[in-house]
C-alpha cells in the first residue's frame, strides 16, 4: 500500500540517515494499520483511528521520536513516557535501532488500547479509555482498507466536523471527483457514493438512498461481511466515473 504523498514529502526533506528511519517507521505503520488514515498533522506525519491520533513520528534536534499517545498503558519498557497524559515514546538515530518485531507489537496495543483524545477538549482536558473498540471503528478501517487496495491513489480527507462528531467524516476522491463518504451512525456505517445511480451493481451491494438520481449508499451493520471483489470492483468503477470528462 502507498504511504501517503504528504508523509513521502515529510520523510523526503529529512537528511539521508533520518530519511531511512522515516522510511522504515512509515512502512511498517502502514502494513500494521491498513484502516487507519495517515496525514501530517501539526507538521509531522500522524496515524488516526476513527479520529483517534494512534501514532505518529517526528524529527528532533538529534534523533527521530516515534510517539504512541496511548503508549504508557502498553506495559513496554522501551516505551518512555512523554508529557502529562498517556503519551509514551521511541528516539532512533539509526536505521538498525528500529526493531520490527517491537514496532508490530506496539502497533497491535495501539488498535486495542486507546485513550480518547478526539473529545479531549469537549471534556475541558479529561483523558478517558476507550473500553473496547467500537465495531463502527473496525468496520471503517476494513472499508479504508479496502478502498485504498482498490485505489492506491485515493484521497481521502476529513470533512463537516461539527461539535457533536469533531473528528469529521472521511471523504474519498480521485481526479477532483467524489467517490464516496464513509458516515458513522448509532446502528449503521453508512457508505454515500456520490455518483452511484450510474453505477452498475450486480452483487446488490447497494441497500440504502436507493430512490435518489444520483447517490446510492451502503449500509453496514455490526455483524456483516463485505464482499470484497465486488466491493473493490464498486470503487474502482466509481474511481474511473471521477475522471470522466462531462
Amino acid at each position: 500500500m502507498a504511504i501517503h504523498k504528504d508523509t513521502r514529502a515529510y520523510n523526503a526533506g529529512q537528511a539521508a540517515a533520518e530519511r531511512r528511519i522515516c522510511d522504515a517507521l512509515a512502512r511498517i505503520i502502514d502494513r500494521q494499520l491498513p484502516g487507519a488514515e495517515n496525514k501530517v498533522w501539526h507538521r509531522h506525519p500522524v496515524w488516526f483511528l476513527d479520529g483517534n491520533p494512534i501514532v505518529g513520528y517526528s524529527k528532533l534536534k538529534d534523533c527521530i521520536r516515534l510517539l504512541f499517545w496511548s503508549g504508557q498503558s502498553f506495559d513496554e519498557p522501551r516505551l518512555a513516557p512523554e508529557g502529562s497524559f498517556k503519551a509514551a515514546e521511541a528516539r532512533y538515530t539509526s536505521e538498525d535501532e528500529v526493531s520490527e518485531k517491537d514496532l508490530k507489537r506496539w502497533l497491535k496495543k495501539s488498535v486495542e488500547i486507546q485513550w480518547d483524545y478526539k473529545n479531549i477538549v469537549k471534556r475541558r482536558g479529561r483523558l478517558e479509555r476507550l473500553e473496547s473498540v467500537d465495531w463502527r471503528v473496525e468496520m471503517l478501517a476494513r472499508v479504508r482498507a479496502l478502498i485504498k487496495q482498490a485505489v492506491p491513489d485515493v484521497v481521502e480527507e476529513m470533512k463537516w466536523a461539527k461539535r457533536s462528531n469533531p473528528g469529521g467524516v472521511p471523504v474519498w476522491s480521485c481526479g477532483g471527483g467524489m467517490i464516496c463518504t464513509g458516515e458513522t451512525y448509532k446502528d449503521v456505517v453508512k457508505l454515500t457514493f456520490a455518483k452511484g445511480a450510474s453505477l452498475a451493481d450486480p452483487s446488490g451491494l447497494f441497500n440504502a438512498s436507493l430512490e435518489g438520481n444520483t447517490r446510492r449508499a451502503i449500509d453496514l451493520r455490526a455483524g456483516d461481511t463485505i464482499k470484497e471483489k465486488a466491493f473493490k470492483a464498486l470503487v474502482r468503477a466509481a474511481a474511473a466515473l471521477c475522471h470522466d470528462k462531462e
